[in-house]
């Protein structure tokens, strides 16, 4: 499913835009443009409303674990009126998508960094696939078992690339 992406409202409803304090170097994964635009409800999100969930990410080439991943970001808008946002680790997606899905446009080679999908002592960010609801593809990033379930009871589809742990895409620093 790497052609599906993370839309711009799942981007930005998942995803609070407030800074991030538990550990040097961790960012919460947002835009402030897009926060903005999100709140103020302009296009392309209007009629939209974040959900107040989020996660961190090391900030990008901090990390100094074993395996840090930086994490590539994709726009497409081949949707219109919508759009969609997909992010993939280096070795986990990146490269595939930028091979096989010339419409996703690359917007950056490093969004932020991720330590290995194999979460031991770190929390596990899971993706939810839309399966195609809403006319444009979109992704969910969750933390907690209940947005997972609340994500299956709408429909959408586990996704992730650790075996160890399905629908697993990546892990985050502990909030």
């Amino acid at each position: 499913m790497l052609k599906a992406g993370i839309a711009a409202i799942g981007l930005a409803t998942l995803l609070t835009g407030a800074p991030a304090q538990a550990i040097t170097g961790t960012i919460t994964v947002a835009k402030s443009a897009e926060i903005a635009l999100l709140d103020a409800r302009e296009p392309p999100f209007d009629g939209w409303e974040r959900s107040g969930y989020s996660f961190n990410a090391y900030a990008p080439g901090t990390f100094a674990g074993n395996p840090a991943m930086a994490v590539c970001r994709f726009y497409n808008d081949t949707f219109a009126p919508k759009s969609s946002h997909f992010y993939a680790a280096h070795g986990l997606g990146c490269e595939t998508t930028l091979a096989k899905f010339p419409d996703w446009k690359l917007e950056t080679e490093d969004a932020f960094d991720i330590a290995s999908p194999v979460c031991y002592g770190a929390q596990t960010v899971a993706r939810y696939y839309n399966n195609g609801q809403g006319g444009a593809p979109n992704h969910r990033f969750v933390t907690s078992a209940a947005q997972a379930r609340d994500m299956m009871q709408r429909g959408w589809v586990a996704e992730g690339i650790a075996p160890e742990q399905p629908g697993v895409a990546f892990c985050a620093p502990l909030p």
